[in-house]
């Protein structure tokens, strides 16, 4: 189930992997937070791999196509920005570019998604050019501002690409086979799997989606020195 394979005129029902390089680093960095400016972080930092694969995640409704992908996170505050990256497959200049993305959390179960939590549809993020994968196909960086608290607990985010033409296909860029802690899940009964599986029973190895988030910690003096507060730091 290699490649986001497609010939015009024709979609084969093949889960969409693209290769990309680059390098991930776990952070927790800390942005701003100068006079009259509220303290910001880092967390749950995996970069896009420009040599790594990506997975699905688009609808193409005139094909009966939905897929997803997500990947977990742990975080104590108010997300303001949300990072993800992703790109295309069997892309010819001129071939139209996705603008509207629908952005999903979901509650933990224990290393398994769970209720749906908040989604965000046909956000429209600042888009950056981020690369070509090894097969000269584009990848971009999308960036959104949120209002999204979370209380000191995992959640698993979606980012999807809205209803598009084919060709091409879109689909979440990996950062490699790095778990922060829990893999990547993917679901699309369109290709045969419509509950959540992890990506890697999928395409064969291990996978995970790449994404950044930026947050607002809780006031210092409510936060204490619990593990959990330490722990979001590194998550």
């Amino acid at each position: 189930m290699r490649g986001m394979h497609r010939a015009r005129g024709r979609f084969q029902r093949t889960v969409a992997v693209v290769l990309f390089f680059g390098a991930l680093f776990p952070t927790a960095d800390t942005v701003g937070g100068g006079s009259g400016s509220p303290r910001r972080e880092i967390g749950c930092s995996q970069l896009l791999n420009l040599e790594e694969d990506e997975v699905s995640s688009e609808i193409a409704d005139a094909y009966g196509l939905e897929s997803e992908v997500i990947n977990d996170c742990t975080l104590d505050g108010t997300i303001t920005t949300v990072v993800w990256w992703g790109g295309y497959s069997q892309w010819n200049p001129g071939d139209p570019e996705l603008t509207s993305f629908n952005l999903r959390f979901y509650a933990d179960q224990g290393c398994f998604p769970g209720e749906l939590l908040a989604e965000f549809m046909g956000m429209s993020p600042a888009i950056e050019f981020a690369g070509y994968d090894s097969l000269g196909y584009p990848s971009y960086k999308y960036e959104v501002t949120l209002d999204m608290p979370i209380q000191n607990f995992t959640f698993w985010f979606g980012a999807q690409g809205g209803d598009h033409l084919f060709p091409p296909q879109w689909g979440r860029g990996g950062n490699g086979g790095y778990f922060r802690s829990c893999p990547s899940m993917f679901k699309s009964a369109y290709y045969g799997y419509p509950d959540w599986v992890p990506v890697e029973d999928v395409i064969g190895r291990p996978w995970d989606a790449s994404q950044e988030f930026q947050y607002e910690p809780p006031p210092t003096a409510s936060r204490g020195s619990t593990w959990g507060a330490i722990r979001s730091h590194y998550r």
